[in-house]
């Protein structure tokens, strides 16, 4: 019931319009079972069942955003890993031929020492790069955070909608007679 009736504001319905939604509302020239006759108890209960569902729905979204979000964190996180196990690796090799440069310093036994290390060196920055592409994607949940902000602000107007279909089914004051 909530939901239709947060759809029918959300759509521009008058509260004449509204009062035809109805659950239970058969076709025109239909009659209806005594069924979709509920109290007022059980149409605010069925109003708090759809508005939890609807809550329940928005969560879910959200989650589902938050997990395309988190695999594209631990794609990052993978590459930035992968960046430092090799800058340790070139920082190593750099390390091993800055030793045989001095142990040698007259021969050339250590540039392949330092080639290997500047092309480790050189991954480590194409990784590191590709790893700031992928973090720099990662998004939060924005269209669940613009949806939640939507049914609010629909929720913000139903307790008037509301009053103003109920006011005009059922007179302020029923009991005075003129």
């Amino acid at each position: 019931m909530a939901m239709v009736l947060a759809m029918s504001i959300r759509m521009g319905l008058t509260a004449q319009a509204f009062k035809t939604l109805r659950v239970g509302t058969p076709p025109s020239g239909g009659s209806m079972s005594n069924n979709s006759n509920r109290s007022l108890g059980q149409i605010f209960a069925s109003i708090t069942e759809d508005i939890a569902s609807l809550v329940r729905g928005e969560i879910a979204l959200a989650k589902a955003e938050l997990k395309q979000s988190a695999r594209m964190a631990a794609r990052g996180a993978g590459l930035i890993a992968a960046a430092v196990f090799l800058a340790n690796l070139s920082f190593i090799f750099l390390l091993i031929a800055l030793a045989f440069a001095i142990a040698n310093a007259s021969d050339n036994t250590w540039t392949g020492f330092l080639i290997v290390a500047l092309l480790l060196i050189a991954i480590t920055a194409v990784l590191g790069f590709f790893a700031r592409r992928h973090f720099q994607q990662v998004k939060g949940p924005q269209r669940a955070q613009a949806q939640t902000e939507a049914t609010l602000d629909t929720l913000r107007q139903v307790p008037d909608k509301f009053m103003d279909a109920f006011e005009q089914v059922i007179p302020e004051n029923p009991s005075t007679k003129p």
